[in-house]
This record gives C-alpha cells, sequence and structure tokens, in this order.
C-alpha cells in the first residue's frame, strides 16, 4: 500500500474502482436449496465467520485478524484500502460448509423467524443444528449471516423465534 495515495479514510482506491474490483472477484453464488442460495459477494463478507464452521482461514493464506477488518465496514470499503480480498477458495470453502449444514437431515428450518438489524426486521428463513445457525432473507433467498452461535443465543432464538441484537430488538419491536 502506498500511503502517499492513501486519502484522510486511509483509501487507495475510489469506492467505483473497489466495486468493480469485489463485482469481478466475486461473480457467482451457491445454491443451497430451491429457494435460497450463498452469493460469493456474500460469503466474502461475512467469511470473519468461517472459522466458527470449522473453515481455518490459514488454510487459505489468510489470517483471522484479516478477515475481521471486513467486519469494520464493508466488504468494498476492505478493498478501498488495498486489503487482500479472500481467495475465491476460501470463500467456496465456507459457502459449501453453511450449505452442508442446511441440507444435513438433522437440521431443522423455520420459516417464519424475523432478523433485527439497523435497517429494520426482515422475514427469514433459519436452519438450525446445534448450535449453527445459518439465516436467509425470505423474500430474496440471500444470505444474510451463517456461524456457530452461544449456546445462550441458541437458547434465546429457541426461546423467541427472533435475531439480531438487543439494541436492533429494542428499536423495532416497539
Amino acid at each position: 500500500m502506498c500511503s502517499a495515495s492513501m486519502d484522510e479514510h486511509g483509501f487507495v482506491m475510489s469506492y467505483e474502482k473497489a466495486y468493480n474490483l469485489v463485482k469481478e472477484t466475486y461473480p457467482g453464488s451457491v445454491q443451497v436449496t430451491e429457494r435460497f442460495r450463498i452469493s460469493d459477494w456474500q460469503a466474502a463478507s461475512h467469511l470473519y465467520h468461517g472459522n466458527g464452521v470449522n473453515i481455518n482461514p490459514e488454510d487459505f493464506g489468510s489470517s483471522q485478524v484479516e478477515l475481521e477488518k471486513i467486519r469494520d465496514g464493508s466488504l468494498i470499503k476492505y478493498a478501498q484500502r488495498d486489503n487482500k480480498l479472500p481467495d475465491i477458495l476460501h470463500v467456496r470453502a465456507y459457502q459449501n460448509s453453511l450449505k452442508n449444514i442446511c441440507v444435513d437431515p438433522s437440521t431443522d428450518q423455520r420459516d417464519d423467524v424475523k432478523y433485527y438489524y439497523k435497517h429494520g426486521v426482515t422475514p427469514t428463513t433459519v436452519f438450525k443444528n446445534d448450535r449453527y445457525i445459518i439465516c436467509f432473507n425470505k423474500t430474496t433467498g440471500d444470505l444474510i449471516t451463517g456461524d456457530k452461535q452461544r449456546q445462550k443465543k441458541v437458547d434465546k432464538f429457541d426461546k423467541t423465534n427472533q435475531l439480531g441484537s438487543n439494541k436492533w430488538i429494542n428499536k423495532w419491536s416497539k
């Protein structure tokens, strides 16, 4: 990275250039079921959850610390800062791990879950297996998130049939 060309936000490339780079790097998707899919872009955006589904970032030349930087904004901002985008094989491993959880016969599918986040409430379908929760937008079929959860969060989900932080649940359930 060349600090001389860095702007005040730490960006070394324009939003448009970063957007196009991400779009070109992650053009596909993995079909999970007839209704649900995991786009490459969405999986790369949530790859910091990969270790929760037994995908080791070091196996793909990355580190958990590096992947956590994606969480600090967006995949586009991550690219704008000239960070190395995750390898497509790493993305595919995460997608396939989530898919395997979803299609496992012991996985429960719930089609009436509410997902609360900063923009409101989204109707979702959740695939739950043990402590794994994979959440899809019920309307679009796109992945929202997928990871292994703490038992306390799983118990809360089982009781309320809701996902999201208390901050958003409290804001949007009024």
